[in-house]
């Protein structure tokens, strides 16, 4: 493992290693997080990383309307001009009351998403049956104002859902 981690990471950045020769911290130079599967991603200069990775990473998607299958870029290209934005204070799992997802498009008004706990559903949201690939499962819709926005920029009726 510690030689995998070498040739990943390099030597450089590593303060000293365990007994194994796994180093015990690691410098990452960038990274970025896509908070919405299929748009684009967005620089974290400091993030937690927990047992599944970055906060916020790949929690939302564009679904059809209709029938719940993820959208991505080669079905609709148009993706790649939405920008989702996380504050710094997010990342770094530090949830304030108030804080959202800020998405943006051209030619769009600035859309904000409400976060909340991931382990707490959104109030008033309702739960949508999802198929991303070859899995199946509940999704928590994040409302009209979502919907609307994404299906006005895309041209097609869409759900944002968070899974």
């Amino acid at each position: 493992m510690a030689g995998l981690i070498s040739r990943i990471f390099g030597s450089a950045g590593a303060s000293s290693a365990d007994e194994t020769g796994a180093p015990k911290s690691m410098h990452v130079k960038e990274v970025n997080i896509y908070p919405i599967k299929s748009c684009k991603g967005m620089p974290a200069t400091a993030a937690a990383c927990g047992g599944t990775g970055l906060p916020y990473d790949r929690q939302w998607m564009v679904v059809t309307a209709d029938t719940g299958k993820f959208l991505t870029q080669r079905q609709l290209p148009k993706l790649c001009l939405v920008a989702p934005m996380l504050t710094p204070e997010v990342l770094l799992d530090n949830l304030q009351p108030g804080a959202s997802l800020t998405v943006t498009a051209p030619g769009m008004p600035e859309l904000r998403v409400p976060l909340t706990d991931p382990t707490t559903p959104v109030p008033g949201s309702s739960i949508r049956s999802v198929n991303v690939w070859e899995w199946s499962g509940p999704a928590a819709d994040e409302g009209d104002e979502a919907a609307a926005w994404f299906s006005k920029f895309l041209d097609k009726e869409v759900r944002l859902v968070r899974a």
